[in-house]
Parts: C-alpha cells; structure tokens; sequence
C-alpha cells in the first residue's frame, strides 16, 4: 500500500509520484523511456521493511505533465532531486532503468554526496552507430503504437 501519492510541481511540470514501504533505508528508481512508475511495482513490494521507496512518472511519462520542448537529461535530474527532496530524501539509493539510468548516472556524476549506493539496469554510457539506430527505431515505434506496447518490451529487456 502507497504511503503518499500526488502531485508534485517542479518549475513547469507536474510530476506524479509514489512513496511507498516504511523501512529506514531511502531507494529512489526511474523508470526508462516510455514507461511509468509502475514499472517498479514487483520491486517496490519486495521492499517494503527495508526500504521507503520513490517512484514517479518522467516529464511526459505517465501522469506526469507533458510539456512543449526538448527534454534533457539535466532536467530529469533536477526533477528527481526535487521531488527527493519533497519526499525528505536527503541521502538515498538510486536505481535507474535504460533512460532511468542514463538520469542516474548523470545524478551520481553531478549530485555524488545524495547518493549512498548507484544500480544501473539495461542501461549505457554511450552508444555505438548500430546501437543509436536501434533506439531511433524503437522511438519510431513508441511514436506509432500505444505506450503500452512499448513498456511491455522495455520489461521484456
């Protein structure tokens, strides 16, 4: 059962979020492209006397709003480090899932002394010429299909 869930404005985006477990360690995870924060649910159920966990919806993921622009890796951060800071997240563990852990490498790169302990999941550094055309295709996809679809395969990887 969620502890607390709502609404938490960040700059221009509503950024929808769960705080779920009550146990003393703090674990933040972000979901990948295309996905929600339900993504986390099997893990967040496995957690909850040893962890209160965040979860959340991108910017243009989920509930979360979907605003006009370019998004950047930066501003994921600074959405997730807000939006740990509302939750009373001074220090946690951060899991970060494909784009997930894109943000979560940029976080630990950047924000290092929030962070107690970094897992990466399906995630890269950089990406090779084949690699980039594979997830130009998979965005052609996602931009075609229902968002459904495409975070069935992302838990399938």
């Amino acid at each position: 059962m969620a502890m607390a869930t709502g609404f938490f404005v960040h700059g221009d985006v509503a950024l929808n979020y769960r705080v779920d477990g009550n146990g003393p360690q703090k674990l933040v995870c972000i979901h990948g492209v295309g996905s929600y924060l339900e993504a986390w649910r099997g893990v967040v159920a496995r957690l909850p006397d040893q962890f209160t966990v965040l979860t959340f919806d991108l910017r243009g993921h989920g509930g979360s709003a979907r605003i006009k622009g370019r998004y950047e890796i930066d501003d994921f951060v600074g959405d997730t480090l807000a939006l740990a800071d509302h939750a009373g997240f001074a220090r946690f563990h951060l899991a970060g899932f494909s784009l997930g852990g894109l943000i979560a490498q940029r976080l630990a790169l950047t924000h290092p002394d929030r962070l107690q302990k970094l897992v990466l999941l399906a995630t890269v550094a950089g990406r090779l010429p084949e690699e980039r055309q594979a997830v130009l295709r998979r965005l052609a996809a996602l931009t075609a299909s229902q968002p459904s679809a495409h975070h069935a395969a992302s838990l399938s990887r």
